[in-house]
């Protein structure tokens, strides 16, 4: 989000000035999104567009085909289970790693929240 954040900055006018950065400096406002490009007068910035374009399409179907295969798995643990918690990354009050216990449990299941993909 940086150079759209970025863009949107320079291509804003400044009060003391009058002037946006981008005007100042390359003598244009660069467009924000394929749909403001339109109607430029380069045949190979029109192309590119138009690639752009489809790219992202074909990009979307492959995503979304993806997720719609990807099967949610049943949950690895159930209610009432007992279950070991690893400790390597809690912060603990030992002062020497060497002498805190690696786990910590059995914790017993008491909710199962949704299925989770692995």
């Amino acid at each position: 989000m940086l150079p759209l954040a970025t863009l949107v900055h320079n291509n804003a006018k400044n009060g003391t000035m009058g002037f946006a950065p981008n005007d100042l400096l390359i003598r244009r406002e660069p467009p924000a999104t394929p749909e403001q490009a339109e109607g430029a007068d380069n045949p190979l910035v029109e192309q590119r567009v138009t690639q752009l374009r489809q790219r992202r399409i074909l990009a979307t179907q492959a995503l979304n085909n993806a997720a719609k295969k990807a099967a949610l798995l049943e949950a690895r643990w159930k209610v009432n289970q007992k279950v070991w918690l690893e400790a390597k990354n809690l912060a603990l009050p030992y002062e020497t790693i060497k002498l805190a216990p690696r786990w910590y449990g059995p914790f017993k299941i008491t909710k199962v929240l949704s299925p989770i993909m692995y």
